[in-house]
């Protein structure tokens, strides 16, 4: 199971600027103004894909700012006579898929995923639905901290108010992908799942949702925009939901984030699922449910655990690690024709044609499962092997170029194996002879935190790669 031996909460105060998103505090390092030179710049890339005359998808989380931030980029594309398909609050899973949906030329969506409410932040869309790609996102950032172009001489853009329509898409998107005998065993099962959205985008989905699938939904934290729990869903911030299972009855509880990409897992006897085991059952659903397995390639992130793979592997289909970033994993999903794929370190599965990690579409194909295999989550995660994944935060220096300092380290241990995914800020793993492994990068959500990760069927070797690594990058 994972755990989480130490945390260190790097505050944003400088504005962040990655290809996994802009980011900053509301008001302070990320402003309206930066809103619109970001409009402008994302106009600029649409342009030169081509894309001049399919509008532009734009939705966001439930922050208060959220909305705000929208009608500053809303105001850019409509005055440069772009239309809008205007979504209002939805999740981004839904808004990926919106995207497709509506033939956009992209989207935008407002959010800082898992950070605190007076963070906010925006993502850029491709026409696929997915994040743009790293060289994409670099350009509409270099575009945007340069000269910004005179706005066009022509005509208004115009708004599509999108919202009800794209629930209803969505729901039947999920509902293809589980197929019309899941949705009638599931059906038939009677399934109770606690639904806590923590005030976040998810909201809108979990009525809907419930019906499509036959589910009697309990709902906690659904007021939109109230965060009455921290919006990150972890251990300490869903203990609340213990007691709502024991008085519900329920199956499991589900704990959102504020896009709604992301969920956590809490069981009937409070144990929160480990990320990578919900990726895991994601993995077997899909790929027992295919008839050549063998064909598939399960494309996950180098943070994932090794129990991702022993998984796969039990039903004949490669392996291969990327760079962690979900648009890594989603492109080379695509290049691959990989069914299935995600980040276990996040709890993320991702499966094919959606583009992100979807926490409803992940729930619902665990949910699959069980009517197959006639377990129970608990029942079923202790048939998988047994892995131990532990990590931890260590602020650094976000100009201290650390990992070649980190391979220096280890490059006169034979015992050990180095592989490496991107540029300097990427990942380094050191793989120990038995297979138990200790992975460290910088953030790129949070530049002046490092990243730690150690993996082992050990606990305690898991926990001592662990603190070999949090000394490491401390005494560097």
């Amino acid at each position: 199971m994972d755990s989480t031996v130490s945390c260190i909460f790097s505050s944003m105060s400088e504005l962040v600027e990655s290809f996994s998103g802009i980011r900053g505090i509301y008001n302070k390092s990320l402003t309206c103004e930066i809103a619109q030179k970001y409009a402008q710049a994302f106009l600029r890339l649409l342009d030169t894909k081509q894309f001049s005359n399919k509008p532009i998808l734009l939705a966001r989380d439930t922050r208060a700012s959220s909305g705000i931030l929208a009608q500053a980029f809303k105001g850019i594309f409509i005055c440069e006579g772009r239309g809008v398909i205007d979504l209002g609050v939805a999740s981004i899973p839904a808004s990926q898929h919106s995207v497709r949906h509506f033939k956009a030329a992209g989207g935008v969506y407002i959010t800082a995923s898992h950070n605190p409410p007076e963070y906010n932040g925006w993502k850029f869309l491709d026409a696929s639905g997915a994040v743009l790609r790293p060289s994409d996102a670099k350009q509409v950032i270099k575009f945007a901290q340069g000269p910004i172009p005179e706005s066009k001489d022509g005509e208004t853009g115009i708004t599509y108010d999108k919202s009800e329509e794209s629930v209803g898409a969505y729901i039947d998107f999920l509902a293809s992908i589980v197929g019309d005998s899941g949705i009638k065993s599931i059906k038939e099962k009677k399934f109770t799942i606690i639904f806590d959205a923590g005030g976040g985008s998810a909201i809108k989905y979990i009525q809907p949702f419930a019906e499509k699938f036959g589910i009697k939904a309990v709902g906690v934290n659904c007021q939109e925009g109230e965060f009455n729990r921290p919006i990150e869903p972890t251990v300490e911030n869903l203990t609340h939901l213990k007691s709502a299972l024991k008085s519900s009855g329920a199956d499991f509880a589900l704990g959102f984030d504020a896009d709604g990409d992301r969920a956590e897992m809490v069981l009937p006897d409070g144990e929160m699922v480990s990320g990578q085991y919900l990726v895991a059952m994601v993995v077997d659903s899909v790929l027992s449910s295919i008839k050549d397995a063998r064909s598939q390639t399960v494309v996950f992130n180098d943070a994932s655990s090794d129990l991702l793979s022993a998984v796969a592997k039990k039903h004949g289909a490669r392996v291969l690690e990327v760079e962690t970033g979900e648009t890594n994993i989603v492109r080379a999903m695509k290049d691959l024709q990989s069914m299935v794929g995600g980040e276990g370190s996040t709890g993320g599965g991702i499966v094919s044609p959606q583009t992100c990690r979807d926490a409803l579409l992940s729930s619902i194909i665990i949910v699959r499962h069980l009517t197959k295999t006639g377990k129970t989550v608990k029942q079923l995660i202790d048939s998988y092997p047994k892995f131990y994944t532990v990590f931890a935060k260590v602020s650094i220096n976000p100009d201290f170029q650390i990992r070649s300092k980190i391979e220096n380290f280890f490059a006169g241990n034979k015992s050990v194996k180095i592989s490496k995914t991107g540029d300097e800020a990427g990942g380094i793993k050191i793989r120990h002879s038995g297979g138990a492994w200790l992975w460290l990068r910088q953030s790129k959500t949070e530049p002046s935190v490092m990243r730690v990760y150690a993996d082992s069927k050990d606990e305690a070797r898991a926990k001592e790669l662990l603190e070999i690594g949090v000394k490491l990058v401390k005494g560097l």
